[in-house]
């Protein structure tokens, strides 16, 4: 079972929020068998999107 809020995991998803970071700080909590606990980091990888570098505002 996994524990946490919205900001947490959109962080993470995005590169922001390491996976060891978020259980750390206990900004998301995994429950479970032990070795689903320790890859359910590989079961949802970041997004393909995180390293995109945000399009420069016009002016």
């Amino acid at each position: 079972m996994v524990t946490t809020d919205r900001q947490p995991l959109t962080l993470w998803q995005a590169g922001h929020l390491s996976y060891r970071e978020a259980l750390a700080t206990e900004r998301m909590r995994v429950e479970g068998r032990r070795d689903l606990v320790r890859s359910f980091s590989r079961w949802v990888p970041i997004s393909h999107v995180a390293d995109v570098e945000p399009a420069a505002t016009r002016r």
